[in-house]
């Protein structure tokens, strides 16, 4: 194959994958746009729609934490195109759970559906992220940010097109819609990936590192604070998903087409940023996309909480809160992922795979574990105790205590370039 030939097919190869990571995060965006209100309608309560999100994001948590002792560098692949496809036929399902009438079959239904979804998209994450990086390895930060950018596309495009299927056939139809289309882009994906080349010597290395399981606890420690800010963006995200519909919908009486514009706003300005968030960090100045990420998610809190007491009193201080939401999104995203990459790389015993699959385990699980936070602690629990004001304001203070326990671990509180 020629160069010009082999470089034509990484790049197709490149761009299938990056849409179906598109059409996976049409998902949650589909489903915070009408899942609420619709299951609000059926009957069920806020509690258990936040425990409908929960068990989703329990389930990524775990298979994360088993992903070290189930996938490596030779098996990743097949385990990727398995998880796809199994996440695509749960999200066709729960499209079509809608339509159950017993109201007890109908909520453990959909509590079984996404946990078979949370456990399938957990292991795409977490074996994607270093499949995609692999293709053009020497690229890897822009990437990171185009896969954050086609993330926030994927959260625009899906409540826009999915809006126009919900008026032409209801419910089920975006959800099917989605589902089949992931499905055809895996069968596509599979022509085209190439697989990645394992380095022998580089396997013995990486084997033994993890038999000697030589990573001090201090070590471990400091991966967990860089990826705080990263950790708490998904607590607000999954809150966001499960609690803004009902709050819009009693502040301002906005429905499910208000809801997908908001949300499509959103993914707009994500995708808009994460080129530019990309350039960046290829450039070196981490930390600049640090800061400018950290007060766009303050200012999103800080004006969800005035607009809650009644200091704002427009839907269309919305818009702004959603687009400070989308910018922050892709920069802590990139940021974390480059920070404990790097951080993993110190002691240069681990392949660019290697690091890559371990970066985005430890990501997977901490966007698991902030967004069951998020969905049954500060949705489930204290949104229902304490209100939407309250909870935003909690949410603020943690923002600023994560934001400087990770500025004390990496001991910089500058612009330089790292």
């Amino acid at each position: 194959m020629t160069c010009n030939r082999k470089t034509i097919f990484l790049l197709l190869a490149l761009v299938i994958n990056l849409v179906l990571f598109g059409c996976q995060h049409t998902d949650p965006a589909l489903i915070a746009s009408f899942f609420p209100l619709a299951a609000f309608r059926k009957g069920l309560s806020t509690p258990w729609i936040a425990t409908i999100f929960g068990t989703y994001d329990f389930s990524v948590f775990l298979i994360s934490l088993s992903i070290p002792l189930i996938v490596n560098e030779r098996n990743m692949h097949t385990i990727y195109f398995v998880a796809v496809s199994i996440a695509a036929v749960a999200l066709i399902i729960f499209g079509l759970l809608i339509q159950i009438e017993d109201l007890n079959v109908y909520l453990i239904s959909n509590l079984i559906t996404r946990t078979i979804g949370g456990f399938s998209n957990g292991i795409w994450i977490a074996c994607g992220i270093p499949i995609i990086t692999s293709i053009f390895s020497e690229k890897s930060s822009f990437i990171i940010s185009l896969i954050s950018g086609i993330q926030g596309l994927g959260v625009a495009l899906g409540p826009l097109f999915g809006g126009a299927l919900f008026r032409i056939g209801g419910f089920t139809l975006p959800f099917v819609f989605i589902g089949i289309t992931e499905l055809i882009l895996t069968i596509v994906s599979i022509i085209f990936t190439p697989t990645v080349t394992v380095n022998k010597a580089q396997s013995e290395i990486d084997s033994t590192e993890r038999e000697n399981n030589s990573t001090s606890f201090l070590k471990k420690l400091k991966l967990v604070c860089l990826s705080l800010p990263y950790f708490n963006l998904l607590i607000y995200n999954s809150f966001r998903n499960a609690g803004i519909a009902l709050f819009l919908e009693r502040k301002f009486n906005v429905d499910e087409e208000g809801n997908f514009l908001y949300f499509s706003v959103y993914g707009f300005f994500c995708a808009a940023f994460s080129p530019v968030f990309g350039w960046l960090l290829q450039k070196g100045y981490t930390m600049i996309i640090f800061w400018i990420s950290q007060i766009c998610l303050s200012t999103t809190l800080l004006g969800f909480f005035l607009l809650s007491t009644s200091v704002f009193d427009s839907k269309y201080y919305v818009f702004l809160m959603f687009i400070m939401n989308a910018i922050s999104y892709p920069g802590i995203t990139s940021c974390s992922f480059m920070l404990i990459k790097n951080e993993l790389r110190k002691d240069g015993n681990l392949s660019v795979e290697t690091s890559h699959l371990r970066t985005a385990t430890l990501i997977s699980i901490m966007r698991s574990a902030g967004r069951l936070f998020g969905s049954l602690v500060v949705a489930g629990f204290f949104l229902e105790r304490f209100g939407f004001c309250n909870s935003c304001l909690g949410l603020f203070i943690s923002t600023i205590s994560f934001l400087i326990i990770n500025l004390a671990v990496l001991n910089k509180f500058s612009f330089a370039k790292i």
